[in-house]
């Protein structure tokens, strides 16, 4: 392999092994799991998509990055 090929081959199993992290500390507790890496659930009547491996969800039509937690328990207080 040439240089630029081991770079990227060492790339992608350093995020393999993030998503692997990500996925392992998510927790599935209120979720309905379509796939390992798809969940999602209703918030305030309308669906919440996750896919915890990449920390990336959607609501109302908007797709974030960031902390799901966070994002619902804001919600679900007001």
């Amino acid at each position: 392999m040439n240089e630029i090929t081991e770079m990227w081959a060492e790339r992608r199993k350093a995020d393999q092994e993030i998503r692997h992290a990500r996925l392992a500390e998510a927790d599935p507790e209120g979720w309905t799991k379509h796939t390992p890496y798809h969940w999602s659930r209703k918030l305030r009547g309308l669906r919440l998509d996750y896919w915890p491996t990449k920390h990336k969800f959607m609501y109302d039509g908007r797709v974030m990055v960031g902390d799901v937690r966070a994002f619902i328990a804001k919600r679900v207080d007001q």
